[in-house]
């Protein structure tokens, strides 16, 4: 509980912590940014409600970031309050959107706000939205981005997880630093040949970037548990899916979990022939054994039984409704994308 004395009265007034929060909900943020004017014990309550989840469009982010490198203001009691780090200080939740044109030069966005020195320091969770294309528009040469320091990494619109190699979806300095990954994969594309190229060599195949422990997340993403998941490429991708997986096995990921298996292609066909498969569970385990199967394969070809088990045991399959009920994805998510699923 918390004691607040009004100007009109001397008596306490007791409130429970989590009241305001629901009455803030009911204002528009711009309005909001307003008020946090009126007093500090409104800025204190409104800004982590305002600043813990924020969106960011870098080469239009002016209006947020502008001036947070700015000296602290001295207020009337000689004290000292940099207003702009304060609220950087409270986002845990940054989201990344249209990151596009980024190439390391001092013109762009990014470049100006690492100059600056502007940073999270209270960041858990970092979403990044790709664009049609993940490996145009500067976000691996990004002098900014890769740089930050969040607990978790969620990279949404993937549409390539391995491609020549394991974890190529986002910059590895990034990927170091991370305590776990989450990959949002709404399509796929067709690397089959530079994929299997990879995978018929002998060598062995890099070491992911991530930290020993870390838990690498793959969601075969659809609307809701009822929904299938489905390739522009035609069903002959389904190899270049078990590849892209079996690649990020190899990579010695301790810890790989993959959502909605069992969603990938429901209805495929045999020698012409329409065949739906009878259960979730069934299809599941069917591409579950596909990727065991050529990581078996591989390992042996390659001489690398020793580390068979270990990359066997590190695999867990299960339905993205499954892994909403059982892991922690607090910030990975928004609660209202996840209606259909807690739902159901």
């Amino acid at each position: 509980m918390t004691l607040i004395t009004t100007s009109l009265t001397t008596s306490p007034i007791m409130t429970h912590p989590d009241v305001l929060p629901v009455i803030l909900s009911f204002a528009d943020r711009q309005t909001l940014s307003r008020c946090m004017q009126v007093s500090w014990k409104f800025f204190n309550f409104a800004s982590p409600y305002l600043y813990s989840n924020i969106r960011l469009i870098p080469n239009e982010a002016d209006a947020f970031l502008y001036g947070a490198s700015f000296g602290p203001i001295i207020m009337e009691d000689g004290s000292e309050r940099d207003l702009k780090r304060e609220l950087l200080a409270m986002v845990k939740v940054l989201n990344i959107e249209k990151h596009q044109g980024c190439n390391g030069f001092l013109a762009t966005a990014c470049s100006r706000w690492r100059g600056l020195g502007i940073e999270f320091p209270s960041l858990n969770v970092l979403r990044v939205w790709m664009g049609p294309n993940m490996f145009e528009g500067g976000w691996f040469n990004c002098p900014w981005i890769p740089n930050m320091s969040p607990q978790k990494l969620v990279m949404r619109n993937v549409t390539a997880i391995s491609a020549g190699n394991s974890y190529t979806f986002a910059p590895r300095d990034l990927l170091r630093k991370v305590q776990k990954v989450v990959v949002v994969v709404p399509k796929l594309r067709n690397l089959s040949e530079i994929n299997q190229d990879a995978l018929r060599s002998h060598r062995r195949t890099s070491e992911s970037p991530i930290e020993p422990g870390t838990e690498t997340v793959i969601v075969f993403w659809t609307e809701g548990p009822d929904s299938g998941w489905w390739a522009e490429a035609p069903l002959a991708d389904y190899d270049n899916i078990i590849d892209q997986l079996v690649m990020c096995s190899l990579a010695e990921a301790d810890r790989l979990t993959i959502c909605n298996a069992g969603s990938i292609y429901p209805v495929v066909s045999e020698n012409g022939d329409c065949v739906a498969y009878v259960s979730y569970q069934e299809r599941e385990g069917e591409v579950a054994a596909a990727v065991k199967r050529k990581i078996e394969q591989i390992s042996r070809r390659r001489g690398e039984l020793a580390r068979l088990g270990k990359r066997l045991e590190s695999l867990r399959f299960m339905s993205f409704g499954e892994y909403l009920g059982k892991e922690d994805w607090k910030g990975e998510f928004d609660p209202e994308e996840m209606a259909p699923w807690v739902l159901s």
